[in-house]
């Protein structure tokens, strides 16, 4: 070489040299950045080299589906809907009321299928006064009826169960004979048949349960402390109507009429 090439020589390898060292220290940044990366990534060590157990997973219920919900009950049955020739058989035996009343030989007359005659005065308080009377009855749509008394005088019980073209027809006369028992509360009301008067003061009415009740204080009975009970209810198409009379009553009459009723079905 020439004196000019070799006086580059030098220049160049120490080019190069200096290149060398650039690319080593460039190259190191490099990986320590990669390493840094890296670590920043990785789960931390527990003390002694162990790995850190992962957390706990909790799972989250889904939804209740329609599927899932419980089925709403069926509707009741549809109230019982009898006809005349079933009434008869709603009534109590003799012996029964004789039972319910604490009086023995108690008998009964034979069963009417005709509402009642009676002369009484308030005349609108005929049904505050007893059951099946014609004038309560007449024009209310009533379909049957069936009535007897059982006596062993000085206790008796009238009983009566009239049957409507439905329920609804049914309440509707319950409903009506319970405004004028409120109209006749603390009233005398005297019943005439044959000449012969009798004579009660009534109370005030009341639910008790699905009863109507009320109490009659007889005024002229033969029989000192004489007390009489009025009690209406209904069941179904069948409207059941009872009076019970004795020295010593309590609250004979609703069970009367209550016993009644559960045996229309």
């Amino acid at each position: 070489p020439t004196a000019a090439a070799r006086g580059r020589r030098p220049l160049i390898l120490g080019a190069v040299a200096a290149l060398a060292v650039a690319a080593a220290a460039g190259g190191g940044y490099l990986y320590t950045q990669r390493d840094t990366s890296a670590a920043s990534t990785a789960p931390p060590a527990a003390p002694g080299g162990s790995q850190v157990p992962a957390g706990p997973v909790t799972t989250v219920p889904a939804e209740p589906t329609t599927s899932d919900t419980p089925a709403p009950p069926p509707p009741p049955p549809p109230a019982p809907v009898l006809t005349a020739d079933a009434l008869p058989g709603l009534l109590l035996p003799a012996d029964q009321i004789s039972t319910l009343l604490g009086t023995p030989g108690m008998t009964a007359t034979r069963i009417e299928s005709q509402p009642l005659d009676a002369q009484i005065a308030p005349a609108q308080c005929d049904g505050p006064w007893g059951p099946a009377y014609a004038t309560t009855y007449t024009g209310s749509g009533f379909t049957g009826l069936a009535v007897q008394v059982v006596t062993n005088k000085p206790v008796q019980a009238a009983q009566a169960v009239a049957a409507f073209p439905d329920a609804a027809a049914a309440k509707v006369f319950f409903d009506r004979q319970a405004g004028m028992w409120n109209a006749c509360k603390n009233t005398r009301i005297t019943q005439t048949v044959d000449g012969d008067s009798s004579t009660v003061e009534s109370g005030v009415p009341a639910m008790v349960g699905e009863v109507m009740t009320l109490a009659l204080t007889a005024l002229s009975a033969s029989t000192p402390g004489q007390h009489c009970e009025r009690d209406m209810t209904y069941r179904g198409n069948v409207v059941i109507d009872v009076r019970a009379c004795s020295p010593t009553l309590t609250d004979t009459g609703r069970t009367i009429a209550t016993t009644i009723a559960d045996k229309v079905r």
